[in-house]
């Protein structure tokens, strides 16, 4: 899934902030941002990778921005939320989906990466069997 034609779409502050609320109406918790530099030093970080490390697969930036939003604590609630959202939304606003039959699946997957007890080298790998363009 590398991506051959310009620099990818990136999500931006509103964005972000957007998915947070709308995870929050759907699902519930405490709304408000306890620290907007760390949720912007995550949105950052698949830039930084695709700038300075040449990396160029979509999955793997997706990957890098979601698990910085949800282990960077920038809202005071719904981070690990806010983080899988981003990551489906970059993918979707650069033409890939996650076709996954179960949600549950996704969340536990993230939690295990989000706390250490996977990579997110292998949090890609389990996830590419799942990716479909748009």
């Amino acid at each position: 899934m590398n991506i051959s034609q310009s620099e990818p779409v990136w999500l931006q502050l509103g964005d972000v902030l957007e998915i947070h609320h709308v995870q929050l109406t759907r699902f519930g918790g405490a709304d408000g941002i306890r620290d907007e530099e760390l949720i912007q030093s995550a949105i950052a970080r698949p830039q930084q990778l695709y700038h300075y490390e040449d990396e160029t697969d979509i999955l793997t930036l997706a990957i890098r921005l979601g698990v910085g939003i949800s282990q960077n604590h920038g809202f005071v609630d719904g981070n690990k939320r806010a983080g899988v959202g981003a990551t489906i939304e970059f993918l979707l606003l650069n033409g890939y989906f996650l076709n996954m039959p179960n949600d549950t699946t996704l969340g536990a997957l993230f939690e295990a990466a989000v706390t250490g007890n996977m990579t997110e080298e292998q949090l890609a790998d389990d996830l590419y069997p799942y990716i479909e363009a748009a």
